[in-house]
């Protein structure tokens, strides 16, 4: 299989001077419990931007201000996100598991182009169909979490043949829950287009206690050593094809209105994320001819950052701390 996506620049990004602490942040017990996972990959997709021209060299051009002005606003939310630009190690005066910010490279922007080939074409990739699973992990850049000192996140842009644009990140599971992610996310996108952020996130976990020892329990039961931990298992990629369906906002709409009519209790809310996992669920369930009398779980650990004891403060449940808080308390 030829190359779908050629990465042709690799450049380094920074927080602002001054942006780093003096000393090192260690994981907690919450944190350590999600460490051994792969890297979290997400993916966006930019409609094409509108060209001054049809010169192929003009759009260049304008690929590489979009270019420009990413790094820029990346780097001034790395200065709220600061964690994200340290590399994660096993101290070896402390014995804990440590971001360190000394000598630090940066987060790492891959600039790519995907090929004028079907399975890259823009179109084909933004609507629901079945995909080659090698062009999704083509536009998400690499990141090696099982080697220390790790990396935490990782950004790739692609630009396609018809000016659109794919934004691809890695993070380190283990230093990032999915809230944490989804804040960051956002931050980048209103510095992006404003140039600041309106509120900023808290990094404090002192309230975070761990008086049973877990962490070590963790560390020892994940093999971590100071070279890292054995890196999990999984089916290659040549092995699976990905599948995309697209939940819009009117097919949102309609699974609230079902739900509300079905329910009996008289309830009178649902979010997006109640709804979308129960309608994939139902599907799955349909999908495997399961019986009626059939017992089926879905479990999904989400945020429990208002459960935690002592209670953490407001401002990092409303604007979460960096790392994971997964779980149950």
């Amino acid at each position: 299989m030829s190359t779908l996506v050629k990465i042709f620049n690799i450049f380094p990004v920074l927080p602002p001077p001054n942006s780093l602490p003096n000393s090192p942040e260690v994981l907690t017990f919450l944190d350590i419990l999600w460490l051994v996972f792969s890297p979290v990959q997400r993916i966006f997709f930019y409609d094409p931007l509108e060209q001054k021209t049809d010169d192929p060299l003009d759009q260049k051009t304008d690929f590489s201000d979009v270019i420009v002005k990413l790094k820029e606003s990346l780097s001034l939310t790395l200065r709220y996100f600061y964690p994200h630009t340290g590399k994660l190690v096993l101290s070896e005066t402390s014995g804990l598991l440590e971001i360190q910010y000394d000598h630090i490279d940066g987060v790492a922007f891959h600039v790519a182009e995907a090929e004028a080939e079907a399975e890259a074409d823009y179109e084909a990739l933004t609507r629901s169909s079945v995909h080659n699973t090698n062009i999704f992990l083509s536009l998400v850049p690499p990141l090696l979490v099982h080697n220390f000192p790790a990396p935490l996140l990782s950004v790739q842009a692609t630009r396609f043949p018809n000016g659109g644009l794919c934004i691809g990140i890695s993070f380190h599971h283990g230093v990032a829950d999915g809230k944490s992610f989804t804040n960051f996310v956002e931050a980048w996108a209103e510095i992006h287009k404003s140039g600041d952020r309106s509120c900023q996130p808290c990094h404090d976990l002192s309230v975070l206690c761990d008086p049973g020892g877990i962490s070590t329990l963790y560390m020892n039961n994940f093999s971590i050593s100071k070279e890292g931990f054995p890196a999990p298992k999984f089916l290659k990629p040549s092995d699976l094809v990905t599948t995309t369906f697209i939940i819009d906002k009117e097919s949102i709409v309609r699974l609230k209105k079902r739900a509300m009519r079905n329910e009996a209790e008289g309830r009178t809310f649902y979010s997006t994320f109640v709804v979308g996992c129960a309608h994939i669920w139902v599907c799955t369930a349909k999908a495997k001819q399961l019986r009626d009398e059939s017992e089926m779980g879905f479990t999904f650990p989400v945020d429990c950052r208002s459960h935690v004891r002592p209670k953490m403060p407001e401002e990092i449940v409303l604007d979460p701390v960096f790392y994971s808080v997964n779980g149950k308390i």
